[in-house]
């Protein structure tokens, strides 16, 4: 037992001396007069914030597509009144700039031209910083090389790269549908989805009949969806969200029903790696009639779904 314990201290005395050389010089007696101290094994120096930071939330600097990207400005003084001004390429964009509820300085630059542009913050003090975003088409590609042709590229396409203009259909969930249930096992005729009616927002129905769903967050909402359907390098993408057709949504001021959480579904590529830019069978009523049956509507998630 005695030979147990002094092999278990001894280890233990092996790993603390080679995990740090200060245990060691201490274990030695005190520094003589007049030495430096010792650098703990592994301690880094850190180096001061820089006054101004330039930080790309959307994408990486130089992987941002479509014109636009999502930035933030931190400052070590946190005083964002002290920004002087803030220019892409020598044009103004401050005032797409402010400091949001989340506590963050943020803007959406938009108007970026493909290839290089030049971002700069300029404070009053004359401190500053610059970053270089580039830009790419929305069609692709960033760094997969050129194009793979022949290819197909899905309905509403304005172009070879499947370039389309964003599109929005809304639906609802109708009173009384339960949410355990799968669509299919909900009675209708074969290739419907009860799960799901399409919302007419020029003539919406009572708000009676429209199912309610509460968020993580504990918010109790009308079970309104809004679909938007695009193309992001030649594959057509959708996104759903709870949405109030009643309410604006914007980058300063998203609706309630939104908690900044994703249910993320995709569908195969391996077969449209050649000739097809998507599968637009793939049905995302489906997947969010599924989100909702796994969270039991509690816990709804915004979902997207790339096809």
């Amino acid at each position: 037992m005695t030979r147990t314990r002094s092999a278990r201290a001894l280890g233990l005395a092996l790993i603390l001396v080679l995990s740090g050389g200060v245990l060691a010089t201490t274990a030695a007696g005190p520094a003589p007069t007049g030495a430096q101290p010792v650098a703990e094994f592994g301690a880094t120096q850190r180096k001061p914030a820089p006054a101004v930071k330039i930080v790309v939330l959307s994408s990486r600097a130089d992987l941002v597509s479509g014109g636009e990207a999502l930035v933030r400005v931190i400052l070590r003084s946190g005083n964002y009144s002290s920004i002087n001004r803030i220019d892409l390429d020598g044009r103004a964009v401050t005032r797409a700039f402010a400091l949001r509820r989340d506590g963050r300085y943020t803007g959406l630059v938009s108007g970026l031209t493909n290839g290089a542009n030049d971002l700069r913050v300029r404070l009053r003090s004359g401190a500053g910083a610059r970053m270089t975003l580039t830009n790419h088409p929305s069609g692709g590609a960033l760094f997969s090389g050129r194009h793979v042709r022949p290819w197909q590229c899905n309905a509403g396409a304005r172009n070879r790269n499947c370039a389309r203009t964003p599109t929005y259909q809304y639906y609802y969930v109708p009173i009384g549908v339960d949410p355990e249930a799968l669509p299919g096992m909900i009675g209708s005729s074969p290739g419907s989805d009860p799960y799901f009616l399409p919302y007419d927002r020029t003539s919406p129905p009572a708000p009676a009949l429209i199912a309610t769903t509460t968020t993580d967050e504990g918010r109790t909402l009308p079970f309104i969806v809004r679909l938007e359907t695009g193309s992001i390098n030649r594959g057509q993408y959708q996104i759903a969200v709870l949405f109030d057709p009643d309410k604006p949504w914007t980058l300063a001021r998203p609706q309630s029903a939104w908690n900044r959480k994703l249910f993320m579904v995709g569908a195969p590529i391996a077969a449209s790696r050649t000739k097809r830019a998507a599968h637009p069978a793939c049905s995302t009523e489906r997947y969010l009639a599924k989100a909702s049956q796994r969270f039991h509507t509690r816990s709804w998630l915004p979902a997207i779904t790339a096809t």
